[in-house]
């Protein structure tokens, strides 16, 4: 269990090392960089294709994930006899 001292020293850390890290990012110079707009066009599709992963996984998935969340916010009674857990 925390105590209230333990949890002050904890919010000074965090708060100590977000200000470094903030000074640090705020002091930096200039890279001089060109980012053309193949790079864009590449980001893009890095997103896109990150989100297509996570829609093709959910298919994937999606009768296992419904089956745990009525499993975890369904009553006492036996799934057994729900006819949409078992309608494979």
């Amino acid at each position: 269990m925390v105590n209230a001292r333990q949890l002050q020293i904890y919010i000074f850390n965090a708060t100590a090392h977000s200000v470094m890290v903030l000074l640090g990012l705020s002091y930096s110079t200039s890279a001089f960089a060109y980012l053309d707009p193949g790079t864009g066009s590449i980001i893009l599709q890095g997103l896109i294709a990150g989100v297509m992963v996570v829609v093709a996984a959910g298919g994937v998935f999606w009768q296992r994930i419904k089956s745990f969340m009525s499993s975890l916010f369904s009553s006492t009674k036996s799934s057994k006899n729900d006819p949409d857990i078992n309608s494979d």
